[in-house]
């Protein structure tokens, strides 16, 4: 059990260092963005939110917290494959990654260090994916970010306001973003780059041990929302 609570200690350390929901891989500021629904739910008044091609977007990210004086800052890589139904995501200087399967709804959480993984059950629809709940869109014009061509958007939702800028492969670029109670957010891309990615990018490396999460009693079921 010592085992457990000593990896999850060094997982959460590592990707809440810069403010981030590990689960959302966003910056907490950027809550209005997250949420509810699929590629395919995608309209003319909204955009579609997944890469459609496989993608490696290496962005510069920042947080500002109401209860932290000074705004966390990092380099966070993604990469997408398979129209974004897997990714990787890399925060520089951080103990391990992420791997996110929305086909198999779920996240994996590796810690290298220890050789080893655990397991969270998600609903990808709703966690994952960057749409808004209850909230609209508004095409603002187009942009350029790291030398490739994007539609801007603002974006309204019940807890915040956010201005988005995506290309029309579904390819996120920018995001700055304010909710009520959460501070500010904001990431932009720095390189993208498009390309086949390795599978085994995306699965635990190989020896890596599955460790088993036991949550205290009464508490929730890790990866379960609220609500």
């Amino acid at each position: 059990m010592r085992t457990v609570q000593a990896a999850l200690g060094v997982a959460a350390f590592g990707f809440c260092a810069l403010g981030f929901s590990p689960l959302g891989l966003f910056p907490l500021g950027l809550s209005p963005l997250l949420g509810g629904t699929t590629p395919a739910a995608a309209a003319d008044d909204r955009p579609v939110m997944f890469p459609s091609r496989d993608v490696v977007v290496e962005y510069h990210v920042t947080n500002a917290r109401p209860d932290s004086a000074q705004p966390r800052e990092g380099i966070v890589t993604v990469y997408a494959t398979d129209a974004g139904e897997r990714m990787r995501v890399e925060i520089a200087g951080q103990p391990g990654f992420l791997i996110v399967d929305r086909g198999r709804k779920r996240v994996l959480m590796v810690i290298e260090a220890r050789r080893s993984y655990f397991e969270m059950p998600v609903d990808p629809d709703r966690v994952i994916g960057l749409a808004v709940n209850g909230g609209s869109y508004a095409k603002r014009g187009a942009d350029t970010v790291a030398k490739v061509r994007c539609t801007v958007w603002d974006v309204t939702s019940s807890t915040g306001t956010a201005t988005v800028c995506v290309t029309d492969d579904g390819v996120l670029l920018r995001a700055n973003g304010e909710s009520e109670g959460r501070g500010s957010g904001a990431m932009e891309a720095r390189s993208v780059v498009y390309g086949k990615q390795p599978a085994a990018l995306f699965d635990p490396p190989p020896g890596f041990q599955k460790l088993q999460i036991i949550p205290p009693a009464g508490a929730p079921t890790p990866g379960k929302m609220p609500g």
